[in-house]
């Protein structure tokens, strides 16, 4: 797929027969890595049939429901065996002992919950982009509108609308969107300092936030960019170029998640958010800012610093022929 060499990638996927789609439309776990699943989703429209991936997003998305519906049932159920003392156990020190472990098994089954609606989000945000890039402007904010409804609370689906919003020129809906999108982030984060430490349970959480942190300053760097102030544009995407994951034994982990790969190319920007020590993507936007600014020695430094700093933040695939 990096490579663009879709009929291979068809060819491979091929491979894993009908058995992932099987289990996706009987509702049950598969053994197949979500992320290849959603890549699976959207190989057909790189093939030139974007309804056939635009079907198999929605199969995706009933399928992360019904997940989502077994997770919540499991979490029910954990809670009560957590809370639940039995009639035999006296109340004691003993009960005390319990609570880190108590605490532990309802974050990792909340962290579930989260993941499952995380993805959701991710497909349904991937059904409006086809749908914007087929012309269907109008289904794509009514797919839109209608999700923002459901999940009010979603960081996600309102960065997009801004983001669609900012390619239609609405500059004040874009701003309320991205607004909104601030006022959420900082209500995580406070829920985020909440959280009981247990056994590593909060990592996941605590790299989500950096990345939906990334994402705040990006939507503002392209909505200042967007009304030609470059000089708070370059800030918002030098602020975003440092910021850190707390975690770097987290970062460094895979993901079969496709929310870092659901890049939107948005008014001369890109839209994606990285685990690097170095947002590549924001260093280069900065550097854009600071060559419409004039300042051609600073872009040039901004680059070569990010590019020192972390290389790989950098790195993209092309090929190189000899004439």
């Amino acid at each position: 797929m990096r490579l663009r060499r879709y009929t291979l990638a068809g060819d491979e996927l091929a491979q894993l027969g009908d058995l992932p789609a099987q289990e996706i439309h009987a509702g049950s776990a598969t053994l197949v890595p979500f992320g290849l699943l959603y890549l699976r989703a959207q190989l057909p429209a790189c093939l030139g049939s974007p309804h056939l991936t635009l079907d198999l997003l929605y199969q995706l998305s009933d399928y992360c429901q019904q997940q989502q519906q077994v997770v919540q049932e499991q979490q029910y159920q954990q809670h009560l065996r957590d809370y639940t003392i039995p009639d035999d156990l006296q109340q004691g020190p003993s009960d005390q002992l319990q609570q880190p472990q108590q605490l532990g098994s309802a974050a990792t089954a909340t962290a579930a919950v989260a993941l499952w609606q995380q993805r959701l989000h991710a497909i349904y945000s991937s059904l409006i982009i086809h749908y914007w890039q087929q012309g269907s402007v109008i289904t794509a904010f009514k797919l839109l509108d209608q999700q923002l409804q459901e999940h009010p609370q979603s960081i996600e689906l309102w960065s997009l609308a801004g983001r669609l919003q900012l390619q239609l020129n609405m500059l004040q809906h874009a701003h309320a969107s991205f607004t909104r999108v601030q006022q959420l982030f900082l209500q995580q984060q406070q829920q985020g300092k909440a959280l009981p430490a247990a056994g590593g349970a909060t990592a996941q959480p605590t790299q989500h936030l950096s990345a939906l942190q990334r994402m705040v300053h990006h939507n503002w760097g392209c909505y200042h960019a967007l009304n030609h102030n470059m000089t708070l544009a370059q800030h918002e995407f030098s602020i975003a170029q440092h910021i850190r994951n707390p975690s770097s034994s987290t970062a460094a982990a895979a993901s079969d998640d496709p929310l870092a790969a659901s890049d939107l190319e948005t008014t001369g920007a890109h839209h994606g958010y990285e685990a690097a020590a170095v947002d590549g993507i924001a260093a280069a936007n900065s550097a854009v800012c600071l060559l419409h600014m004039g300042e051609l020695t600073e872009a040039i430094s901004a680059l070569e610093a990010g590019l020192q700093q972390n290389p790989q933040a950098f790195l993209q695939v092309g090929f190189v022929s000899g004439g």
